[in-house]
Order: C-alpha cells, then sequence, then structure tokens
C-alpha cells in the first residue's frame, strides 16, 4: 500500500543549537541532482518520526539552491497491521511538507532492518540515496553539505555525518573493525572505564580522529545516517537480510568500500536520539549477539577493536 502527500506546510520549528546553520559554504551550487530517503519504522515513536520528517522537509528546502531537484521519501514500516500502523499512517497524511514527496510502504510482516531498507531503495532511480532512522534531527544544511562532498567526490561511495546526542554530546556512530571483548565491555553495565579503554574502546569509536576534518579509509559506518549513492549501493546488493537488526549498517560498509571511498564528513551534522542495544532489553541483546556472531564469521574475528 502506497499514499502520497505533498503540501505546503507552515511550522514554528526551532533548531538545535548543536545544528546552527554553517554559513562557510553559502551559495555553493553543484550539479542538479535528486534524492530518495528511507525510514524504517517498527511501532516508533511518533513524535520523533514528525521532528525528523520535518527536519528533513527543512534540509531538502535549503538544499534546493545548492542542486537538489526534489526528495522522495520512503516511510517503510515493519510493525504489524493493525491500530499502530493506522496512527502511523494518519500521523503521516496530517503532515504537510513543503519540499518532500512523502510515500508509505508496508513490509510483508517484520522483514528486518535491511530488508525493510532494501525495499524503499528499489522503489526509487535517484543518484543519492539516504538511510535514516525515524529518531535523528538534521541540521538544515546537512543535504546541502552532503551533496556538496558527493560532488567534489564522485569516487566516494558512503558518507557517514558527525552526530550528537540530545544534550550536544558527540556520538561516535563510525567506528573500526569490533572486537569481542571491546563489545561486552561495552554491554556490561558497571565495566569501568578504564579497563573498557584498554580493551579498545576508543579504537573502536575512532576518537583519534581529528573532530573537524573529512576522513577517508576504512571504517564501518552507523545506520542511523548512511548517505550512499544509490548505484554504488546496488551494486554492493543493499543490505544482507540475514542480519535481522545489527550489524547490517557495519556489513553494508564493508561490501561499499569494494565500489569506492567511505568518507566521515564532520560538515554534515545530525542529532541522534537512539542507539545502545544493552539498554533496550534481553531481546535486543540477543539480536545483537547473532547479528555480531554473522558478522565476524564473515569478516574476521579479534579479541579487541
Amino acid at each position: 500500500m502506497v499514499c502520497r502527500a505533498r503540501r505546503t506546510w507552515s511550522s514554528s520549528y526551532t533548531e538545535h543549537p548543536a545544528l546552527a546553520q554553517n554559513p562557510a559554504h553559502a551559495g555553493f551550487f553543484i550539479s542538479v541532482t535528486r534524492l530518495s530517503v528511507s525510514i524504517v519504522t517498527y511501532q516508533s515513536d511518533l513524535a520523533d518520526l514528525r521532528r525528523t520528517i520535518h527536519s528533513l522537509d527543512a534540509a531538502s528546502g535549503a538544499a534546493l539552491v545548492h542542486g537538489l531537484n526534489g526528495c522522495d521519501v520512503w516511510v517503510v514500516d515493519n510493525g504489524p497491521a493493525g491500530a499502530d500502523r493506522e496512527q502511523l499512517k494518519a500521523t503521516l497524511d496530517a503532515l504537510q511538507p513543503s519540499h518532500l514527496s512523502l510515500h508509505f510502504l508496508a513490509s510483508p510482516g517484520n522483514v528486518g532492518y535491511g530488508a525493510a531498507n532494501n525495499l524503499a531503495a528499489a522503489q526509487s532511480s535517484a543518484e543519492h540515496h539516504l538511510i535514516l532512522n525515524p529518531d535523528v534531527i538534521l541540521a538544515e544544511d546537512a543535504i546541502a553539505e552532503s551533496l556538496k562532498f558527493m560532488s567534489a567526490h564522485p569516487d566516494c561511495a558512503l558518507l557517514s555525518p558527525r552526530a550528537v546526542n540530545a544534550n550536544g554530546d558527540i556520538q561516535y556512530i563510525a567506528k573500526r573493525a569490533p572486537g569481542v571483548l571491546t563489545l561486552l565491555a561495552r554491554a556490561i553495565p558497571g565495566v569501568p572505564q578504564r579497563l573498557r579503554q584498554m580493551l579498545g574502546n576508543s579504537r573502536y569509536e575512532m576518537r583519534d580522529l581529528p573532530p573537524d576534518s573529512p576522513y577517508f579509509g576504512s571504517f564501518l559506518a552507523g545506520g542511523c545516517f548512511m548517505w550512499v549513492r544509490r548505484q554504488a549501493f546496488a551494486d554492493a546488493g543493499g543490505f544482507d537480510p540475514a542480519y535481522f537488526m545489527y550489524f547490517e549498517d557495519f556489513d553494508l560498509s564493508q561490501r561499499l568500500a569494494r565500489s569506492g571511498s567511505l568518507a566521515l564528513c564532520p560538515q554534515v551534522r545530525i542529532i541522534h536520539h537512539g542507539g545502545n542495544a544493552a539498554r533496550k532489553g534481553l531481546r535486543h541483546i540477543l539480536w545483537f549477539i547473532r547479528s555480531g556472531v554473522l558478522f565476524m564469521n564473515r569478516h574476521g574475528w579479534r579479541w579487541v577493536a
């Protein structure tokens, strides 16, 4: 089932101070291009989703003068049919984005995060595709900065942003290859910070990189915001549906690196309200362990990052 909405949207949205607009690239023009976005939901917080789409609409509007020629947003619901889905559809119908073509797609059951994103990406022929969580707020210039960066680096297959949490603290969403002990130290409550560092946590989170400079190299991008060239995504086969949840973003990063460079771009800024599987209950911990074993079986085991 697909529904479309394209209306005028007037709002009193106030941007988070951590996402104040970067004036450095005002007036920068790039070639005209189109963007598609996939947002996967599963009984997601609808207030968060509204804020995400609101910020996406504002960022799309700001990018029009920088070469954006339309933004198609696919909201894919992995939840069961019923009251929650109807409420989600009503929420989307009530939104009035000025710069987005908003679509709804019901997945055939809970197919998993990666597989649901694949469903959305298959709907698009846009040059660029953004994989976005329903709890992310984009800076107003995030799309313009992404387009500028990808235009300047045509060999770049994947862009990862600078992320902060709601308090403005840096979230290290890009990672180096994980180690078993590194992950255990992060997952077990009460492990002293010093021991976590001894087991490679800082290296895992790439804390040694300059915070304000772009980085090209081998890393694993966080799935809350993955800007990819759609052709590179298709050539890599999209997300591997064998990962129901967790590590599917790391696995995709490894495969995208075969067709182009990966880049951290701190000029692209977001607020991410999610993360931390260990705090979401036993079911998420078990999914995390299962996916972690699958990832390491395919990409190599190590004790520490």
